[in-house]
Formats: C-alpha cells, sequence, structure tokens
C-alpha cells in the first residue's frame, strides 16, 4: 500500500512537469522568476534572483510593452512621456530627457531598471552600479529585436505566456505583410525624423526594417547609425520616389522645403507627389504598435498590397 501511494505521490510531481496537455502548464510558465541571468544590449550581465516587484521604466515603448503583457502592477514609476495606454499616465513618472533626474529614479527604490538605447546610453549605468540596481538596456536594429525584448520582459516579469504570445502575434503579422509585398517595386524612399538638422532613418535602427519588409528600399541604408543628419545636398542626390516624415506638424514638410527649396524641386517624390506626413508614435516607439505602424507604410508604399490582418 506504502508503494502504491509513494507512486502516486511520484505521478503528481511528474504531472507539473509534463507538456502542454498538463492544465498547470501556463501556471508554471508564469511562475515567479527564480534567480536567472540576463545580459542586455551593453553586454551587461544581470542576475535577478526573483521576479522584480519595483520596476521603473525609463522609455515609452517599454511601458507599453510592460502594459501589454499585463505586468503594469509591477511598475513602479515609469518615463515621463509613457502616454500609452491611458493607465499610463496615472503611474508616478521620472523625468528621462533631455536632463536626466536620476536620484528620482532611485528615490522609486526599484528592483530593475529598463531602459532603451533609442534614448539612453550606457553612460548613466554607473550610477545604478553604484547604488546597486539592476539596469537593463534593450537595442533595437530589427523588428525581430522588439520582439525579443517583448520576451525578455515577460521572462523577467514572470509574464512569459502572454509576452510569447504577443510576441509570436507580432511577428507573424510583420511575416505576412513582408511576404506580401515581396516581388514589388521597391521604391526609393526616404523617413525624416527631424528639420533642423535634417534627420533621417539610417541603417542601423529598426525603422530601417520598417521600410524594407513594407517593400521600400531605404535611400539612407548606407549612413551609418541609426538616425543620422544630412544636408539637403545629399537629400537631392538620393532622388527618393518616396518621402514619409514622421510628425505631428502637418506643415513639417512646408517649414523644411521653405528654407531648402530645392529638395522640392529636385526630387522624384515632389513630382509625383509622393510626400506623406505620418503620425510617428506608433513607428518611432518600438513597441507593440510598431506593426500598426508598418501597415501604414506598407500602405503608402503598395496601396495594393492587403494588410488587413
Amino acid at each position: 500500500m506504502k508503494n502504491y501511494i509513494s507512486f502516486l505521490a511520484l505521478g503528481a510531481i511528474l504531472s507539473l512537469f509534463s507538456g502542454c496537455s498538463n492544465p498547470n502548464s501556463q501556471l508554471i510558465a508564469d511562475a515567479p522568476l527564480i534567480s536567472q541571468n540576463f545580459v542586455d544590449a551593453y553586454g551587461r550581465p544581470q542576475m535577478l534572483s526573483r521576479s522584480p516587484e519595483r520596476v521603473v521604466s525609463l522609455a515609452a515603448n517599454i511601458t507599453e510593452v510592460i502594459y501589454a503583457i499585463g505586468a503594469e502592477k509591477r511598475l513602479a514609476a515609469v518615463s515621463h512621456d509613457s502616454d500609452f495606454p491611458a493607465p499610463a499616465n496615472s503611474k508616478p513618472y521620472v523625468i528621462t530627457y533631455p536632463s536626466f533626474d536620476l536620484p528620482s529614479v532611485a528615490g522609486h527604490s526599484p528592483d530593475l531598471v529598463l531602459a532603451s538605447t533609442e534614448f539612453h546610453d550606457n553612460r548613466i549605468a554607473e550610477y545604478f552600479d553604484r547604488y546597486k540596481i539592476p539596469l537593463h538596456f534593450q537595442d533595437y536594429k530589427k523588428l525581430k529585436d522588439i520582439f525579443d525584448g517583448i520576451r525578455t520582459i515577460g521572462r523577467m516579469l514572470s509574464a512569459e505566456t502572454k509576452a510569447n504570445h504577443l510576441a509570436d502575434s507580432l511577428a507573424a503579422i510583420t511575416k505576412s505583410i513582408s511576404d506580401s509585398t515581396k516581388g514589388q517595386i521597391q521604391y526609393p524612399t526616404a523617413m525624416i525624423l527631424g528639420i533642423d538638422p535634417i534627420t533621417v532613418v539610417g541603417s542601423g535602427s529598426f525603422l530601417n526594417d520598417v521600410i524594407e519588409k513594407a517593400g521600400g528600399k531605404n535611400v539612407f541604408e548606407a549612413f551609418p547609425g541609426k538616425y543620422p543628419t544630412i544636408t539637403p545636398e545629399e537629400f537631392v542626390k538620393l532622388a527618393p520616389e518616396y518621402v514619409l516624415v514622421l510628425s505631428r506638424n502637418d506643415k513639417a514638410w512646408n517649414d523644411l522645403v521653405a528654407v531648402h527649396p530645392e529638395m522640392h524641386t529636385n526630387i522624384p517624390a515632389a513630382e509625383k507627389n509622393h510626400i506623406f506626413q505620418v503620425e510617428p508614435e506608433v513607428l518611432v516607439r518600438p513597441g507593440p504598435r510598431v506593426v500598426e505602424g508598418l501597415k501604414t507604410v506598407t500602405r503608402i508604399l503598395h496601396p495594393r498590397v492587403s494588410v488587413e490582418l
């Protein structure tokens, strides 16, 4: 009888680790983190002995991810520009740029700080290391890096199941759009982020990947870095057929060509009326909504391609 009971107990234990047929598998996947190691975008190791309960997000896209995977209760504070989803506005916030209030971050007693190389660099690490506050940077050179970043945050915050589902869904939509634009004309495209100085998307940004997957060819892909500044002469020489101005200011292009009229008179995009203002928020934030931005760019470059997924 004792042996029979022992086998039953052993079976119960083993059932906890069985495959997806186990009804407790999701509970296991979302169980509290137990001492895991991570390496961030700068190669800095972080060892988390438990799942963080007081997280400070230094970037709006990271805040969006944390809400999207249902881990917002772990947020002790967010960056001052974290305005989506709407409940993020009610969270305590820290000033993250152009000046950075580092003591304010530490004042929230975080057990994890999440940052993006889109806004900050490794120079802030010394401060957090001094106070033994784990700091993890994410970097996004491709759309895949955004999806992998979602998975990593899910692992850190014991929300792995939701994070993986979200990342897999976004990756599937991205692949479908990319597949649909294969064989289409790759129109030479320029994406402008700023007008003084003229700032464009270079080869190192995930937005370069957005242009490619939407069926375009970034005319500035040979320029190093994420967001190089260029001259009007360089812009005209590369002759974009499509110009996407990422700005809430609907007069941004007019303001630019008022100073540099040659940019309007000497490029194919102006001749073909292919200059578009694009709402920047869903594109410039490397978070879950970036796929909506990908759809927008695809509709502009290839309006006959279906992106209603």
